[in-house]
């Protein structure tokens, strides 16, 4: 490796001092961001959240073991059914919580009936 003298190198190769500290500044950040994240992904999988299985009558399933109607007319499937828990406790949306499985236990007392819906504003009068 070649090795230059100092006064070989022109002031122009040499990296601005603000820049230099700015870009340490900025990995720094990077670094605090990465290890935040990190924590937060490992928390959640050391952590996950309840699973609560709905209280009710038990759920009639269609070619289930049960349903003589669906067996007769030769209806068969060799699928493993999916358990109680996942079906009634994994949710793709945010409305109630971030956690996915979390969404049954807070939105168990989610009372959707008498629903009322307005309509008004601009609709009356548009522009």
């Amino acid at each position: 490796m070649l090795v230059k003298k100092p006064e070989d190198v022109k002031s122009s190769e040499i990296t601005d001092k603000n820049l230099y500290l700015n870009r340490r500044l900025f990995m720094r950040g990077a670094v605090l961001a990465a290890t935040a994240t990190a924590t937060g992904l490992l928390y959640r999988s050391l952590n996950p959240p309840p699973v609560e299985t709905p209280k009710g009558s038990k759920i009639n399933i269609a070619g289930g073991a049960n349903d003589q109607q669906a067996l007769s007319k030769g209806y068969r499937t060799e699928d493993k059914l999916t358990p109680l828990e996942d079906i009634t406790n994994y949710n793709n949306f945010y409305e109630f919580s971030t956690g996915k499985s979390s969404v049954a236990r807070v939105a168990s007392s989610f009372v959707t009936r008498p629903w009322t819906v307005s309509v008004d504003g601009l609709v009356n009068n548009p522009k």
